[in-house]
């Protein structure tokens, strides 16, 4: 006999696991990027002639962060949606 309460958590257990598996991956990505942007930004202030382009490649640093930023509050939330999930098995 099939205990249906038992299917659905090893079926919440996978769907935990993949989300935290996602999420781990997008973090991975994401600190790719803000190494790229560290690496970005010393390369210019080698090689730039003025001001102006510091500043420019600073606001395209700075864009990419507020967007990494907007990117790990959702990260965030799919994490809490997944520990909200445990709760929720763990009551049945």
């Amino acid at each position: 006999m099939c205990d249906c309460n038992f299917s659905c958590c090893c079926e919440r257990e996978d769907c935990r696991c993949s989300i935290i598996e996602s999420v781990a991956k997008s973090e991975c990505a994401l600190a790719h990027i803000l190494n790229a942007e560290g690496e970005k930004l010393q390369k210019a202030v080698e090689l730039a002639d003025n001001i102006c382009e510091l500043l420019e490649v600073n606001r395209s640093v700075q864009r990419t962060i507020t967007k990494v930023t907007f990117l790990e509050q959702v990260l965030y939330a799919k994490l809490e949606t997944a520990a909200n999930s445990v709760d929720k098995c763990e009551e049945k």
